[in-house]
């Protein structure tokens, strides 16, 4: 089976290395020279604490033609990168291609649905870093990993796909709801962490941390009531409280890419229920503080 994952980072490389080792044929396309020569050379190593390291040599590369069309295709680029992700797309997609997203965005379904009809929206919290190209360590290995789609032939594959390569996948009948669900963790924790480098755990631990973090949680529900989104999970702030807790040593995406002075997704996230708070009459006091903290700390190093 052919499986293409837009995006050779820290996630893009942990899914390739588990569809790789259950026997599957993987790509990826990637904006990054580099980085696509390096794999291209030395291939990926997963490094997986307690288990034995995937080593695999996917082929990379930055032209789609050079892959075609891909029974599978899965988005995992930053959020702010989607759209350009799936111009660039085209010719991995065919009629019959399934396309999953697992990415943190409230918008990253509706904007991959313009490009096609056969599109999945997947969380997971399964965890991931890259300490250097083309080697990645799985720190976030405990928790579950959904896929929905309003195409259910779509989703059933996609989470056969999932299951049969090791990664426990549950399938789910509402996307959007499983997408605000995943968000509630992702909103919580990435900003918290890329402005005081603490872990996931630290975060749900200390006083302060966990109060900003519950208070950020408390709005983004808020929000999602406001627009009627049905199938939430009953306590969102100890949904997040659970996540953190059971995977307390993970190092959230957004905080590597700060320490590599990137440009965050936050907003995206964040940044999103500002926007939607003011649209519904939802005040987002928290919410907007991180706002402005996170695009500080980013206009220090891209200046």
């Amino acid at each position: 089976m052919t499986v293409s994952i837009i995006g050779a980072g820290a996630e893009g490389s942990l899914f390739g290395g588990y569809f790789a080792d259950s026997g599957h044929d993987v790509s990826f396309l990637d904006v990054d020279e580099s980085l696509v020569e390096r794999i291209n050379a030395d291939g990926i190593t997963v490094k997986r604490p307690g288990k034995a390291d995937i080593e695999y040599e996917p082929f990379a590369t930055t032209d789609p033609t050079e892959i075609g069309e891909s029974a599978f295709v899965f988005v995992l680029v930053k959020a702010q990168d989607t759209r350009a992700a799936m111009e660039n797309a085209a010719p991995l997609l065919g009629d019959d291609t399934i396309v999953i997203t697992l990415q943190n965005a409230y918008t990253s379904y509706d904007v991959i649905g313009e490009f096609t009809d056969r599109v999945v929206a997947g969380t997971t919290k399964w965890g991931s870093r890259m300490i250097e190209p083309g080697v990645v360590v799985h720190d976030g290995q405990t928790g579950d990993t959904t896929v929905g789609s309003y195409d259910n032939d779509a989703a059933t594959r996609a989470a056969e796909l999932m299951n049969e390569a090791g990664i426990d996948t549950e399938l789910v009948e509402d996307p959007i709801a499983n997408l605000w669900n995943k968000s509630f963790i992702a909103v919580g924790v990435k900003p918290i962490a890329a402005l005081t480098h603490l872990t996931d755990g630290q975060i749900s631990e200390f006083e302060d941390s966990r109060a900003v973090m519950e208070g950020i949680v408390e709005e983004a529900a808020a929000i999602a009531n406001a627009k009627g989104i049905d199938n939430l999970v009953d306590d969102p702030v100890a949904y997040v409280h659970d996540f953190c807790e059971a995977n307390s040593d993970h190092v959230s995406s957004a905080l590597e890419d700060v320490r590599n002075e990137r440009k965050t997704e936050l907003e995206h996230l964040n940044g999103y229920l500002v926007r939607a708070g003011a649209e519904l009459g939802v005040e987002t006091p928290y919410n907007e503080l991180i706002m402005r903290l996170v695009r500080s700390r980013e206009r220090a190093y891209e200046n």
